[in-house]
């Protein structure tokens, strides 16, 4: 229903939402603007405070989606006699307003995230639910305006709301009506899947393809895959399947799923990842060769996992039911690109890149016999190492898993190897390369700048060098020489001041914060964020889920010191559970029937000296940056070990040059 003040905001009788304004007002930080913003409310809860807030909220401009969004406490009784209230606002009436004052409130959330504060509004248009765009997806905003590049409005379509209550853009005027947004006691009728389900006489057949291709293709212009933003409109790519991963199963919040991932590149040589879920993942899977060229539109983009993709694209596509993914021939088909590694490093460099995907050319050192084993809950693995070595005197180890460990010839030694996509892994102090479904590797990759040269280097000079290996754990001498610190450097150093360093440190433990050693956490697979109780549940703010679960967690502080200084270092998880050799369920029993010998536990602990692997990392909190120190992993130390490391250490700088 809309209100008189809505009149002065229409335009040929619709109601536009004021697309990216979410965006402008981080960009421009003024309270008042001279011209209104319209957005719409689809969340409110009524939260009162001592910080003059009455309300908060999400809100949607049809280009973005943010929250927390409050109100002032000056607005309470106009926000009662408009309908915003608790339980007002849902998927049948997300109320639309104007307002001249939405604009960042620098109040303290706890995050570096600032919200955004409401001072005054005009209620305009009440009853409708969510407005949305098949042609628009929404963005959920940052905070930042740094992090989304490339925004630019008019390549974003206009929603709104005709005032007879069809709901649409403005580039669907002249198409056929859509129907409107269904609220979520009345779900629509599912729109016709281009990833299409065979006829019923057909079920046991393969599915059909996502979309036929009858040659108007060719007539077509496609989007480059470098100009694939979430704010590209009406996008079409044309690009040959570079990589395609197996079928996989994982476990979802709502139960397992299939994922399929697979890489397209374009003509200009730029690629990007994508992805599909449930039943689009398998008619998808059947659907996509390797060297096979496809024309596909219609899907979401959205940021791209870096620690998962190895594409070197700022995006990735989700493909969904209604996506095209058309298999193209004849004239439309592009040669596959050359074997290339964009995301080359050296191996010296692979301890600053712990957690990322990135590729390596270097040649094999050895390969080593292929290992079957089983897991602790039954399931057989096949693994085989190959040790890896380039012109920088480092070595380390290349897991492949599978078939692919099964059918790596074994005598290459010597020959250079191309490794694209390897994920660099760290356990116990010690690295790894790890293959994984983007993973690809060639022997002898022609087609790689200084190939020749490392062939030549392993020829003539393998044999004279000294190496260092990085896959070694903690308590071997080899790491522990590699990254041992003194507390006092590392902090005079601050060491983890842009880059995260990983380092080895002998300490006493002086302090160690017992009251707040476990907690109740989130039951969810994958979440260890703190659960809050209302009314005998347990809330995770995370997964937006309450219930009458809870699992305890390990969240360890504790101050570590030297004879150079101290740090304070938390240990989370599996760690923990190893430095005090049992469950956080085990301890939070033993806290609640004995707390004296809870007590006891802790005072135990206290001035003992220990060997701790920890990682020093940066983060912002209050607008203040600092270093975060995190342990992984915490042995007792091994002197013998440690006297070799400390002599060798007085050697060579005895052998330094005295000026």
């Amino acid at each position: 229903m809309a209100t008189d003040a809505c009149k002065q905001y229409l335009k040929d009788g619709k109601l536009t939402l004021s697309t990216g304004c979410i965006h402008t007002a981080f960009q421009e930080f003024e309270e008042v603007s001279e011209n209104a913003k319209i957005i719409q409310i689809v969340n409110y809860k009524c939260e009162k405070d001592k910080k003059g807030l009455i309300g908060k909220a999400k809100i949607i401009d049809g280009a973005f989606v943010f929250h927390p969004v409050f109100f002032h406490e000056d607005l309470a009784d106009q926000l009662e006699r408009d309908g915003i209230v608790n339980r007002a606002v849902n998927n049948e009436n997300s109320p639309i307003i104007a307002t001249h004052s939405l604009f960042p409130a620098e109040i303290n959330m706890g995050s570096n995230k600032l919200p955004l504060m409401i001072k005054s509004y005009e209620l305009l248009y009440t009853g409708c639910g969510p407005l949305e765009s098949e042609k628009n997806n929404l963005i959920k905003y940052t905070g930042d305006p740094k992090d989304h590049p490339g925004f630019e409005k008019a390549n974003v379509s206009p929603v709104s709301i005709d005032i007879s209550g069809g709901v649409k853009t403005e580039s669907e005027d002249n198409a056929a009506p859509r129907p409107s947004v269904p609220s979520a006691s009345s779900p629509a009728k599912a729109a016709p899947s281009l990833v299409n389900k065979p006829p019923m006489a057909s079920r046991g057949a393969p599915p059909a393809p996502m979309k036929s291709n009858s040659g108007g293709a060719s007539n077509l212009s496609f989007t480059p895959i470098a100009a694939i933003t979430p704010y590209a409109n009406k996008w079409r790519i044309k690009g040959v399947v570079t990589n395609k991963e197996e079928l996989r199963t994982v476990k979802m919040k709502s139960g397992e799923s299939k994922v399929f991932n697979f890489d397209v590149c374009d003509d200009k040589r730029t690629t990007i990842k994508c992805v599909a879920f449930g039943d689009v993942a398998e008619r998808t899977y059947l659907l996509v060769q390797e060297n096979q060229t496809l024309a596909i539109s219609g899907c979401q983009v959205r940021q791209a996992n870096k620690r998962f993709n190895n594409t070197g694209h700022e995006y990735e596509l989700s493909i969904n039911a209604n996506s095209e993914v058309a298999p193209l021939k004849d004239s439309q088909v592009l040669k596959p690109p050359p074997f290339e590694l964009k995301n080359r490093v050296r191996l010296d460099e692979l301890p600053k890149r712990v957690n990322e995907v990135v590729d390596v050319l270097a040649c094999i050192d050895k390969v080593n016999p292929v290992n079957t084993f089983t897991s602790k809950n039954g399931v057989e693995y096949t693994k085989r190492e190959i040790s890896l070595i380039d012109q920088t005197g480092v070595n380390i180890n290349f897991v492949l898993w599978g078939e692919q460990a099964k059918n790596f010839p074994e005598h290459t030694e010597a020959q250079p190897l191309g490794v694209k996509g390897a994920f660099v892994k760290e356990f116990n102090g010690g690295l790894s390369l790890g293959s994984q479904g983007g993973t690809k590797y060639v022997l002898t990759p022609t087609d790689v700048e200084g190939m020749t040269e490392m062939c030549e280097w392993y020829a003539t000079e393998r044999g004279s060098v000294q190496t260092q290996s990085l896959s070694v754990g903690v308590s071997s001498e080899g790491a522990l020489g590699r990254d041992l610190r003194l507390l006092g450097t590392a902090s005079a150093l601050q060491l983890g001041r842009g880059e995260q360093v990983y380092m080895n440190v002998k300490g006493r433990i002086t302090t160690i914060k017992a009251d707040t050693a476990i907690y109740k956490s989130c039951p969810s697979e994958n979440c260890s964020k703190k659960v809050v109780e209302q009314d005998d549940q347990y809330r995770c703010d995370k997964c937006n889920i309450t219930g009458d679960q809870f699992t305890m967690a390990y969240m360890l502080q504790m101050e570590i010191a030297d004879m150079t200084g101290q740090i304070w270092m938390t240990l989370f998880g599996k760690n923990a559970e190893q430095f005090m050799g049992m469950t956080a369920d085990q301890l939070a029993e033993i806290k609640n029937d004995n707390p004296v010998e809870y007590e006891a536990i802790f005072q135990r602990l206290r001035f003992c000296t220990r060997l701790f692997r920890v990682r020093a990392k940066s983060e912002v909190y209050n607008d203040e940056e600092r270093i975060k120190y995190t342990g992984f992993n915490v042995e007792t130390p091994d002197y013998n070990k440690l006297n070799s490391v400390l002599d060798g250490v007085v050697e060579r700088l005895n052998a330094l040059p005295i000026h």
